[in-house]
């Protein structure tokens, strides 16, 4: 298979168990990822940025032909989002 799905989370719970769901199946990914990760398979290639960085998330799609995104991003202190008055 030469598709290619672009992941966000990658690296989190979900995302883990997707990517290895997606290259079970032959897929290539690609996988955005904060900080460098090392080689482990052929047909996935780690992106380094963030999902403020318009370049990395340009170059993480820029072959896929579909997109699975599964980071999220909470602000603030962990009391103020959870435990409101």
């Amino acid at each position: 298979m030469n598709q290619t799905v672009a992941v966000t989370g990658a690296t989190g719970f979900i995302g883990k168990y997707i990517i290895d769901n997606l290259l079970a199946r032959g897929f290539h990914v690609r996988a955005l990822t904060r900080t460098a990760r090392a080689h482990v398979n052929d047909n996935l290639i780690w992106v380094r940025g963030s999902l403020e960085d318009t370049h990395s998330l340009s170059e993480l799609v820029a072959v896929a032909s579909a997109v699975v995104h599964c980071a999220g991003q909470v602000r603030g202190h962990k009391e103020e989002i959870f435990y409101p008055l």
